[in-house]
């Protein structure tokens, strides 16, 4: 039998998780998808501590438990965020969605989303994390920068995937 007080430390330790991002977007007026992980070990070791501090009586027979059902509403939340964040598809789908008619033409999405912008945001996006270089107006990736191409061409070719992005 589960102690019904594990389930309340999950959700508190995860609204907190959610808290704290929307607390950091606020204040840095950034996202950064490392330190969004980052935020999330932090929290799940705090409230591991809170955790093992008032409830030692079951800590070590929940642990297991808490921290897959804490990983899984981590990885879902960065999931959805990462995605309304980044993904051209859903905000195609969203300038559809709130057009006076439900209904919009190729050159109306152009005008609404600057391809230049969205290059230059994620080129400035890709310097700041270190995984492009720019020299002398051109970009090149980063040591860190071509073993990340290395892995995803490889993935790439596992999942048969070409031209994404």
């Amino acid at each position: 039998m589960v102690d019904e007080s594990i389930y309340f430390i999950i959700l508190i330790s995860t609204f907190s998780f959610i808290i704290i991002h929307f607390v950091h977007i606020s204040i840095f007026n950034t996202i950064n998808v490392f330190r969004l992980i980052g935020y999330g070990l932090l929290n799940y070791f705090i409230f591991n501590i809170i955790l093992y501090h008032y409830f030692n009586h079951i800590f070590f027979d929940y642990l297991l438990i808490y921290m897959v059902i804490y990983l899984c509403f981590s990885v879902v939340y960065i999931h959805l965020f990462m995605a309304m964040d980044r993904s051209v598809s859903v905000r195609i789908l969203c300038e559809i969605n709130t057009s006076s008619n439900k209904s919009i033409t190729t050159n109306d999405i152009f005008k609404v989303y600057n391809v230049n912008e969205m290059f230059k945001k994620r080129l400035s996006y890709l310097h700041v994390i270190g995984w492009v270089e720019l020299l002398n107006d051109k970009y090149k990736c980063s040591k860190k920068g071509r073993k990340i191409a290395s892995i995803t061409f490889h993935l790439q070719n596992l999942y048969n995937l070409h031209n994404i992005g």
